[in-house]
């Protein structure tokens, strides 16, 4: 699964889908290789979307959006994904590119709090 904030600015200002939302979209291959993609979810602030039963763990994986902010620059989106829907405390490095599944965990369940921006390509 992927998760993306689509801000409709510079090359991308054209895009008609999706425009400023963040995206969860999910491929073949694991994102090794060539495979389409699929749009799962388009989400404004204030929205989320739950993946049942996420890798078979018998937990539900949730992507919320808390907040997006476009008159920044770069816009930004404040991004929640939820494993098993504890809230945990604590603040989590970004580990280096490319990266292994994340294993953090809190009291059964995990969180992962992002601020997703943009590359301004």
């Amino acid at each position: 699964f992927y998760v993306a904030f689509n801000r409709a600015t510079g090359i991308n200002s054209g895009t008609r889908e999706g425009r400023n939302q963040v995206l969860v979209t999910t491929t073949g291959e694991e994102g090794r290789a060539y495979s389409e993609s699929t749009l799962l979810a388009k989400l404004n602030a204030i929205e989320s979307y739950t993946i049942s039963n996420f890798a078979g763990t018998g937990s539900d994986l949730t992507v919320s959006v808390d907040s997006i902010e476009t008159s920044s620059n770069p816009g930004f989106a404040q991004v929640r994904i939820e494993i098993g829907g504890e809230q945990c405390e604590g603040t989590f490095s970004p580990t280096p590119a490319p990266s292994t599944s994340p294993t953090i965990s809190c009291s059964g369940g995990k969180i992962l709090r992002g601020h997703v921006t943009t590359d301004d390509y």
